[in-house]
C-alpha cells in the first residue's frame, strides 16, 4: 500500500473544531438560550489535545485554536454562535505532514441543556486537507459538549457526523463517503479573562 494511500486514513479527519453537544438531555428541549456575561460575547478557544482518526489511523495536531461570537437566541436548534476563525497547527500523520485549511465560518448550534452542559453541534464544517499528492474535503458537523463550570468545550464527534468528499489521488484509503472522527478539548475564555456561559430554558407558553 502506497504512502499516499495509507496516509489518507489518518488525514481525513483534520476538520472540525468547536462543538456544543453531548451530555444528559433535559426533560423538555430548550427553546431559549441565554449567553453570558454579555450578548454578543466574543470568545477564544485553545486545545493542545487534538486527535483525528479515519479507519484506525491517527492524525495529531499540537495546537488548535478557534474564535468567534456567542449570542442569545431562541429556537431549537438555535445558532447561538459562529466560529469566524479556526486553525489546526503542526499536524502530522504517520506518512508526513498534513495541511488543514478550514473554509469559514462554521456555526455553533445548541440543541439541549441540562445541569450546566449545553448539547448541540458545530455546523457548516468544511475543511480542505492535503498530504503529499492526496487532497480531499471533510464536511458535515461535529458533536461535543460545553460545560459552564469548567469552561471546557469537548469535541467528541460520532461516526456519521463528518464525511469525506472530493478525494483526489488518495486511492481507496480516503474514499468519498468515508466517515472520519474528531476528538479534542478546548479551554474557552472571553477577552479580559473568565469563561462564557450558555444557559438553555424552556419557559411555559
Amino acid at each position: 500500500m502506497s504512502k499516499i494511500r495509507k496516509f489518507a486514513v489518518g488525514a481525513a479527519v483534520a476538520v472540525s473544531s468547536i462543538a456544543i453537544a453531548a451530555g444528559p438531555a433535559a426533560a423538555s428541549p430548550s427553546t431559549v438560550w441565554t449567553v453570558g456575561p454579555g450578548s454578543p460575547q466574543a470568545f477564544n478557544a485553545v486545545s493542545s489535545s487534538t486527535k483525528l482518526e479515519l479507519n484506525g489511523i491517527l492524525l495529531t495536531c499540537t495546537n488548535s485554536t478557534a474564535s468567534g461570537t456567542l449570542s442569545s437566541k431562541t429556537g431549537n436548534p438555535a445558532a447561538v454562535g459562529n466560529i469566524s476563525d479556526v486553525a489546526f497547527n503542526n499536524c502530522t500523520t504517520p506518512f508526513g505532514p498534513l495541511t488543514v485549511t478550514p473554509v469559514k465560518p462554521w456555526s455553533l448550534n445548541a440543541v439541549d441543556y441540562n445541569a450546566g452542559v449545553t448539547q448541540g453541534n458545530v455546523g457548516n464544517v468544511t475543511a480542505k486537507l492535503a498530504v503529499l499528492a492526496c487532497t480531499f474535503d471533510v464536511v458535515g458537523k461535529a458533536s461535543g459538549n460545553y460545560s459552564n463550570a469548567t469552561g471546557k468545550l469537548t469535541v467528541d464527534s460520532v461516526v456519521g457526523d463528518l464525511t469525506v468528499q472530493n478525494s483526489v489521488n488518495c486511492g481507496a484509503i480516503a474514499k468519498n463517503g468515508d466517515k472520519p472522527s474528531f476528538d479534542s478539548v478546548y479551554d474557552v475564555t472571553i477577552p479580559g479573562g473568565g469563561k462564557p456561559t450558555i444557559v438553555g430554558s424552556n419557559p411555559p407558553a
